[in-house]
């Protein structure tokens, strides 16, 4: 059984790797980890602008009253 003690002092944690063991820590990361990481955020800002293209032109009111104006701004 697993003590808090043991557990504190990381006696039962072999199975996890340190920070020192892992291939990317302290800017050691890997130039295909690197192109990965800047293709997803491409893609990503590449998709937001689509969508944003996309609302700002089908973004019209079809059930606007043909000439009056806008009924927001006519004072009692």
């Amino acid at each position: 059984m697993i003590g808090a003690k043991d557990f504190i002092e990381g006696k039962n944690m072999n199975s996890e790797p340190s920070l020192e063991q892992l291939d990317d820590f302290d800017g050691n990361e890997s130039t295909q980890k690197r192109q990965t990481i800047l293709k997803v955020i491409a893609f990503i800002l590449f998709v937001g602008s689509l969508y944003a293209i996309a609302r700002y032109q089908f973004n019209t009111v079809d059930d606007e009253i043909k000439g009056a104006s806008n009924l927001m701004y006519i004072s009692k």
